[in-house]
This record gives structure tokens, C-alpha cells and sequence, in this order.
């Protein structure tokens, strides 16, 4: 599903539709987004080149769906919990922006 962009298809030419992304992390915290698009006039929404009018964000942003997903609880965790046999392997360290060159 990473880097995948989504189609709606079936819409009347221009009309305006609520995308919706749930998703159950690892530590069954249920993340989720929603996405407003006005779709195109063959009736069809594609992430791609569609821009967002609202929901959890505005413009374009071709994995937005994914990207802007929320844990619903917002006093839940700040990142999407990975089991560790999928959880991408690269690490990341902080970087202190007063030391960094």
C-alpha cells in the first residue's frame, strides 16, 4: 500500500465525496482521515492529480489519505505503531537544529 494513490470511480461529473482511511495499528489504536474531492468530469477522484477541498487537508497531496491519518483518541500515541517484522528499517536520530550544519 506505500506509495499507492487511490481512486473513487462511479460519481457523477463534479460531485463532491468524502474520502475515508481507517486504519488498526499494531497496538490496535484505530488511526483514520477523511478527504473532501470534487470529482472530475468523467466522475472519477484519483489521488494523483486530485486536490483536496477539505477534511484533514487542503490541496494537493497524492498520499494524502494515508499521510494525514489521525489517531481517533487524540490522547493516543503520536505514531503509527508498526509490528517489527514490517516496521521499515531505516532509523531515523533527531537532529539538533543548533548544532546542525
Amino acid at each position: 500500500m506505500l506509495g499507492e494513490t487511490f481512486v473513487v470511480s462511479g460519481l457523477s461529473p463534479h460531485e463532491s465525496a468524502v474520502v475515508s482511511l481507517p486504519a488498526t495499528d499494531f497496538k490496535r489504536v484505530v488511526w483514520s482521515s477523511q478527504s473532501t474531492f470534487a470529482a472530475s468530469s468523467s466522475g472519477v477522484i484519483d489521488t494523483a492529480n486530485a486536490v483536496s477541498i477539505g477534511g484533514n487537508y487542503r490541496g494537493p497531496a497524492p498520499m494524502g489519505p494515508m499521510s494525514y491519518r489521525r489517531p481517533q483518541k487524540q490522547s493516543q500515541f503520536r505514531y503509527f505503531a508498526w509490528p517489527s517484522e514490517t516496521r521499515p528499517q531505516k532509523r531515523f536520530r533527531p537532529v539538533d537544529s543548533a548544532t546542525a550544519a
